[in-house]
């Protein structure tokens, strides 16, 4: 019997259960279930149940609810800056016109203000309470969301030099048309900066037992991990420039925090788990920086890529596979 449909807000195709919304039927997608660490039984965190894709190992919700607010952005300073000295280093130009998709406070384009002062700098959010954040700011805002940014900045279709996707490509109704129109605003050789969890991380790795802070479902939808991220956007247009695992010291913090609760820990522990302690920030950023240099993963992880030529984009599905499908990674 055909698996039932269940509708997404705004999707331009509903989501199936058994059906990987990025390689489609050929995924074989299989119900995740988390072990408790106390018990030994098997559950669904938070109550929301997950897929994980055999083929392209994405890992994303069964069933979406309507669109309910964003989970809450990294907005670290450090990262925002990373930003630009990734693309720097990818050899961008000076950028005139730079978009960020999910802006919220528009805080990420902070960065790029200070170092490009006469750039353009427009936030699109799907939050109309966004805009007036975005003013105050001194930026340009717009309300719609990201799958729908080349119809509401129709003046900026090929002129963007940098499309920043922060903490928001894994709430979209609809990744693919997403990176579609970052790429229809984008000119030809224009950047696209993708910031978020790797679902495939340190954290999830320790704390699959339903801890793991980046869990924010029903906001998040989709859990991506750097090859099939890089994949995903080498099939809509981009090419890859470079992925880097970033430190998330808040990130083990909040995750050991529930952890402890969860077992039952003294309140005066828990009090001591705060995201502005010093020492533990300190420790968590010094860990996760040295695993990145001797080439490990941590949660958080940046992508830059490079807008193709038309004639060089990848018509199709990029993840559907033309042989027996390969161990996913």
């Amino acid at each position: 019997m055909e698996a039932p449909i269940v509708e997404t807000s705004g999707a331009p195709e509903p989501l199936r259960e058994n059906h990987c919304p990025l390689c489609g039927a050929c995924g074989h997608a299989l119900r995740l279930v988390l072990p408790d660490k106390r018990t030994g039984q098997e559950r669904a965190a938070a109550g929301w149940p997950l897929m994980r894709c055999n083929y392209c190992n994405l890992l994303f919700l069964a069933q979406r609810p309507p669109w309910s607010g964003s989970a809450e952005p990294a907005n670290q300073c450090a990262e925002d800056l990373g930003d630009v000295q990734a693309v720097q280093a990818a050899g961008g130009a000076t950028p005139q016109v730079v978009v960020a998709f999910g802006a919220g406070d528009g805080r990420e384009l902070e960065v790029w203000r200070a170092q490009y002062p006469q750039a353009r700098l427009i936030g699109l959010d799907r939050e109309p309470s966004c805009r007036d954040a975005l003013v105050a700011r001194g930026l340009e805002a717009v309300s719609a969301r990201m799958e729908d940014a080349a119809t509401a900045c129709a003046d900026l279709v090929g002129q963007c030099d940098v499309v920043l996707c922060v903490d928001a490509l894994d709430e979209a109704d609809d990744p693919r048309a997403a990176l579609q129109a970052a790429r229809t605003l984008l000119k030809t050789g224009g950047f696209l900066v993708v910031r978020g969890i790797d679902a495939g991380g340190a954290q999830e790795r320790r704390f699959r037992a339903g801890a793991w802070h980046a869990y924010a479902a029903p906001m998040r939808a989709y859990y991506y991990n750097p090859f099939n991220l890089a994949r995903l956007v080498g099939s809509e247009g981009f090419e890859k420039v470079s992925v880097d695992a970033l430190p998330d010291a808040r990130g083990w913090i909040r995750s050991w925090r529930t952890a402890l609760a969860s077992q039952g820990a003294d309140a005066g522990v828990l009090a001591w788990f705060r995201e502005d302690q010093a020492l533990l920030r300190w420790w968590y950023t010094r860990k996760d920086r040295r695993a990145a240099r001797q080439g490990g993963r941590t949660t958080r992880m940046r992508l830059v890529s490079r807008a193709r030529a038309d004639d060089q984009r990848v018509e199709g599905n990029a993840f559907a596979p033309k042989a027996a499908p390969k161990p996913a990674r």
